[in-house]
């Protein structure tokens, strides 16, 4: 039952990028924000393609700005936007400390299968970096 609530959670946000970095300000248009990235990520964007874009609440101990969360229109959108988001590095190598990302919008279970993921590989990375060292 859990599984199928979480398949459903998931299958709803389908079609939606988080945008991370992005500065925030009091009357901003996050549509317009999300279009200014797929400007560098040389993808042609119109605020007909996006569905209600928005401010995700911040964690109560981050420093960070707010995510903003872009639903699409179509899943072909979505996926142009984000499989072009390794253009970001130039901009990220020039800007660092305004750095951006775009990120799949996971549900909470998906999200910490991902991080355990991340941390085993990290983990595994030095493991195998102290296997060459030593030998």
């Amino acid at each position: 039952m859990q599984e199928d609530i979480n398949n459903l959670e998931q299958c709803g946000r389908r079609e939606c990028l988080e945008f991370q970095g992005l500065s925030w300000e009091e009357s901003e248009n996050t549509d317009q924000l999300v279009i200014g990235v797929s400007k560098l990520l040389q993808v042609d964007l119109s605020v007909k393609d996006i569905s209600v874009s928005h401010r995700l609440s911040p964690a109560s101990e981050s420093n960070r700005q707010p995510t903003i969360s872009a639903p699409f229109g179509s899943r072909r959108i979505r996926d142009s936007v984000f499989n072009n988001r390794h253009r970001l590095r130039a901009h990220n190598k020039d800007h660092p400390k305004a750095r951006l990302f775009i990120n799949e919008s996971l549900a909470k279970t998906k999200m910490l299968t991902v991080q355990e993921g991340k941390q085993f590989q990290v983990h595994m990375d030095k493991e195998w970096n102290n296997i060459l060292t030593e030998g």
